[in-house]
């Protein structure tokens, strides 16, 4: 992922470029790793700010409530308004490849998509699976399903997965979105957050999702040719 951000950030310009990461409770060589990207991305003049914290989850944490706050903490340097840019390419912990971001980005600015979407899968018994179904929604407001060819019970969506050419839906995140950046700028910015008192329960990302609509943003794409691997 790291080798990946960087040839990104090398293609695109360091000039056009941020990169952010909030990282905590991590057991494993992350910190580590994360450090040797700092000093790389500092070497290369990239515009950065990468954020490693010891503090760990405690168990009377909400669940979305604690991953809400990790997503809006990685969205400090827009939300403290000290950056000024068009796009937030947001990455869950997937593979992915390069050609994948930047087909997103594109199909981003061709359908003025307030956020765009890859799709997501893993394996199982020996097959992809769709990995996303509890954020996803057709734009009928219906779940995805995890078979490939059968992921939507929009006919638009159905007919569109077939050719692999991006549709409209009501939800998605997948693991790679890209987002339109003026969402979370100023006095009206859209944070993450978990469901109030009379809200349904669901993902900080169907939330997210809601809050767009409400404010506007409606224009949510998932292209199927881009793909993500859990």
């Amino acid at each position: 992922m790291a080798a990946q951000l960087l040839v990104l950030a090398d293609i695109l310009g360091s000039d056009r470029v941020f990169v952010s990461i909030y990282e905590n409770g991590s057991t494993d060589r992350t910190k580590a790793i994360l450090r040797e990207l700092r000093n790389t991305l500092g070497i290369l003049a990239i515009p950065h700010e990468i954020v490693t914290d010891s503090k760990p989850r405690k168990a009377s944490d909400h669940r979305i409530e604690y991953m809400a706050e990790l997503r809006n903490r990685a969205l400090d340097p827009l939300y403290r308004q000290a950056l000024r840019y068009n796009r937030v390419v947001f990455l869950n912990d997937v593979f992915f490849c390069l050609p994948d971001i930047f087909e997103l980005l594109h199909q981003s600015r061709v359908h003025s998509a307030h956020l765009t979407c890859a799709e997501d899968f893993e394996t199982q018994h020996g097959a992809l699976a769709f990995y996303d179904t509890w954020v996803s929604r057709d734009i009928l407001g219906h779940a995805f399903k995890s078979r490939y060819q059968e992921i939507a019970q929009d006919g638009n969506a159905l007919v569109s997965q077939l050719y692999n050419r991006p549709f409209q839906v009501q939800c998605c995140w997948n693991g790679l979105a890209v987002i339109d950046a003026r969402v979370f700028e100023g006095p009206a910015a859209i944070r993450f957050r978990r469901s109030a008192p009379k809200e349904c329960s669901a993902s900080e990302c169907s939330l997210l999702c809601n809050d767009l609509w409400a404010a506007g943003y409606k224009r949510a794409v998932v292209v199927p040719r881009q793909h993500a691997i859990n």
